[in-house]
């Protein structure tokens, strides 16, 4: 079987994350089983042409993405489709925004890891430029619901595509993404904060992704303010970028000393941030899987997230959660991670055990039993 796997992100994103691990894990299989390439479009910078990752992989652009952002654009939605070779037996869109790929590649499956281009379009960015590109997007998705079989990554997610695409449920398939435990795995706190340069004296609560309406960021720093009135010695680490809104409600509740930001974390270097961390918090209202929670379950870190699927459908029991809504709620989960080291001890123990049911071997097993019965039904 001769496969390809199509991509347009980065590997240090979650998405682009995904299509790397599957490519990784397909070379151990025989070639007389499966043979797979990974085509990319582009790269963001020139140099990641270079990276060990990136060696083999077939790009469709000459040129980084920020060299050209419009011409890549373009390239992807208009010509890319044609470049890609014709001679697969199945063709793995890995992301729903390259949906518009399926009329010229078959047979194909495609990855949809969500429909938030659909549920929060009144969210994204007003300019022109950013109307036309999403709704390139949400054509992309409608076009992704039409590919021979679905694949998803939450039951969630599932129930939205079935409800929005109106397909047979039997044509969407879960198969849960899955976190590298050779790289996310516990470590020593106290070298993991020497290596970050995080104060050894401090509770850290850790939060790890973007600052969007759905993220629910305002709750997490309403908890934290409370815990800093009532003396907590206490900070919050953020893993990604700082927007407008957000740095005005950090000002606003006088808690710039208390927030500090890392931006484009390596993924090698990401294990640490969590391993230096009390607790993860992941406050969001929706997600479409929620690496960051299997990331700190694998660390040894303590998870508290919001009562929303697919969150509570990843951590099962193993985490606690709280009313997504309810900073209070939220203030008094992340107090008795801080004060109780038994409660501590059982949440680790208890969230080791569940990520196992999150590796990329039996994901990529899953998605290979999905390319097969594909190929025996066209």
């Amino acid at each position: 079987m001769r496969v390809a796997l199509i991509n347009n992100f980065p590997p240090y994103s979650g998405t682009g994350r995904y299509p790397y691990q599957l490519w990784k894990e397909f070379k151990s299989y025989s070639p007389e089983k499966l043979k797979a390439d990974l085509f990319c479009t582009h790269v963001m910078d020139r140099q990641e042409f270079n990276w060990p990752q990136n060696q083999g992989v077939k790009f469709l652009h000459k040129k980084a993405y920020k060299e050209n952002e419009w011409g890549s654009r373009l390239a992807i939605y208009f010509i890319d489709p044609l470049r890609v070779p014709k001679n697969y037996d199945l063709y793995h869109i890995t992301s729903h925004m390259l949906g518009h790929f399926v009329p010229f590649l078959k047979p194909s499956v495609v990855t949809i890891h969500d429909v938030l281009q659909f549920k929060y379009a009144d969210q994204m960015a007003s300019s022109l430029f950013s109307s036309v590109y999403n709704a390139l997007l949400r054509r992309s998705l409608n076009w992704a619901a039409r590919a021979n079989r679905i694949l998803t990554v939450s039951e969630r997610s599932k129930r939205e595509i079935i409800d929005r695409f109106e397909v047979e449920p039997s044509k969407v398939s879960v198969v849960y993404n899955g976190v590298d435990q050779s790289v996310f795995k516990p470590g020593d706190k106290n070298k993991a904060r020497h290596e970050t340069s995080l104060p050894q004296d401090k509770k850290i609560i850790l939060h790890v992704g973007a600052e969007t309406a759905r993220k629910n960021i305002p709750v997490l720093l309403e908890a934290l303010k409370t815990l800093v009135d009532r003396g907590q010695d206490i900070i919050l680490v953020r893993i990604g970028e700082k927007t407008k809104e957000i740095d005005f409600l950090i000002n606003k509740m006088r808690l710039n000393d208390r927030v500090f930001y890392y931006s484009n974390v390596p993924e090698e270097k990401l294990p640490l941030y969590y391993q230096a961390a009390d607790v993860l918090v992941l406050p969001s209202l929706d997600e479409g899987f929620g690496f960051p929670l299997v990331e700190a379950m694998a660390c040894g870190t303590p998870v508290v997230t919001s009562n929303h699927d697919p969150m509570v459908e990843v951590v099962g029991s193993a985490s606690l959660t709280f009313l997504a809504t309810d900073f209070q709620e939220l203030t008094s989960k992340i107090s008795s991670i801080f004060r109780d080291n038994d409660l501590c001890f059982r949440l680790v123990t208890a969230q080791l055990e569940r990520v196992k049911e999150f590796t990329w071997e039996k994901c990529s097993a899953g998605v290979f039993d999905v390319y097969q019965e594909v190929l025996a039904s066209v």
